[in-house]
């Protein structure tokens, strides 16, 4: 089934893990039309041979079979990659039962990780919280560029492993500041109401689905789970839910001392990151080093960076982009 911007979606999507998505619903379809409608809009692609590999050595009689055994035919399958009215559902599967009667079951398409919700820390921390965080943020950064410093030997070796090379290094200093992030969401939750939690929780636990859901995680080496009866979390739990810190930089979500999901707490792209804006990149294009110092000293002064051996760097984002992963 092609809906009107199928086609131009399939086209134009540069979602992360994207191309499973689009080889899942093309391994389903059946109309020789549409697939080939499919593979056409697939062809413009970078990924088009990526995409032709996954589609061919899906599993899918897994799902086919699965569906037998539940008493129900494939019908059709949409692609909703987009759509989020359909709750956490990447495709759709319509499908008949003995009775004639319809179904529809979405398929969340995993590629080795167990994501459901995107969220930002703000969404449980206080402005209070975070004002203060940010405010210690000068004080780590500092620290990290000395044990990058004692780690490399120099600064100019750091910088061009961690943005020439963009590897990743492992921090104790970082590690001591998503530590004092942890704190404040344990803390946080420990003190919202029941509603707040119901709000939070139904969120990200994805309670608010319309229809029914499962999971297709790609694993390494051509493996596969498929989830068909994903945990769910009735909302009489919610004020029951605790947070602990578990291993690294994970918050443990708890019920009845059972782990229901987890959630990194991380920067976007470290601590420090390389600083860069289309004004500071014009002014050095225009050989105008007086206006590009005076950006990055404005830049300095709001407290959003600072400027090492001469090379501007901002401070990373803690807030802005954690996961939920499912716990099942």
């Amino acid at each position: 089934m092609l809906h009107e911007n199928t086609l131009s979606e399939i086209r134009e999507s540069q979602l992360k893990c994207v191309e499973y998505e689009i080889g899942m619903f093309l391994s389903l379809l059946t109309d020789p039309d549409e697939i080939k409608d499919v593979i056409d809009a697939i062809s413009s692609r970078n990924d088009y041979k990526k995409i032709l590999g996954i589609a061919n050595n899906i599993n899918k009689e897994s799902i086919l079979n699965i569906l037998s055994y539940a008493g129900m035919s494939f019908n059709d399958v949409s692609f909703e990659s987009q759509n989020d009215e359909v709750g956490p559902a990447d495709i759709v599967i319509y499908a008949s039962n003995r009775h004639d009667e319809k179904k529809k079951i979405g398929v969340s398409i995993k590629y080795d990780n167990n994501v459901i919700y995107n969220y930002t820390g703000s969404e449980i921390l206080t402005e209070i919280q975070m004002t203060s965080l940010k405010e210690r943020l000068p004080e780590f950064a500092n620290r990290y560029l000395q044990e990058m410093i004692t780690h490399f030997g120099s600064f100019q070796e750091w910088h061009r492993v961690r943005f020439d090379t963009n590897q990743k290094i492992f921090s104790v200093v970082t590690n001591e500041y998503i530590d004092l992030v942890r704190d404040a969401v344990i803390e946080r939750w420990e003190v919202m109401s029941d509603e707040e939690k119901e709000a939070f929780l139904y969120k990200v636990y994805r309670t608010d689905s319309l229809l029914d859901y499962w999971i297709y995680n790609f694993q390494k080496k051509g493996k596969f789970i498929l989830c068909t009866n994903p945990p769910y979390l009735r909302k009489s739990a919610y004020s029951k839910v605790s947070m602990e810190k578990i291993a690294n930089q994970y918050i443990g979500f708890k019920l009845d001392d059972q782990l229901i999901g987890k959630t990194q707490v991380k920067f976007n792209n470290g601590i420090l990151e390389k600083y860069t804006s289309k004004r500071y990149r014009d002014a050095l294009d225009a050989g105008n080093q007086e206006l590009a110092d005076t950006i990055v000293a404005n830049y300095v002064e709001q407290g959003k960076g600072m400027v090492f051996d001469g090379v501007p760097l901002k401070f990373g984002m803690p807030f802005t982009s954690w996961n939920f992963e499912i716990s099942y």
